[in-house]
């Protein structure tokens, strides 16, 4: 089973913020959209009367720790 799902958030990112964009881009901006696609699909797929399908919770600051240190 494959499933698909795009979503865009816009940010605005002030001048003098601690995070550079990069940062912000890499790790803030998916942990903060990535409750609303595991909602979304198991929403979706429960209304589509198959087993409902549960993405784990991700840790994308120790994700991304863990990909500049690898």
């Amino acid at each position: 089973m494959e499933a698909k799902i795009e979503m865009v958030g816009e940010f605005q990112y002030a001048e003098n913020a601690e995070l550079s964009v990069e940062t912000f881009g890499r790790v803030n901006g998916p942990a903060i959209i990535f409750p609303y696609i595991r909602e979304h699909l198991s929403n979706m797929s429960l209304k589509a009367g198959i087993p409902p399908i549960f993405l784990p919770p991700i840790n994308f600051v120790r994700l991304a720790e863990e990909q500049k240190g690898g």
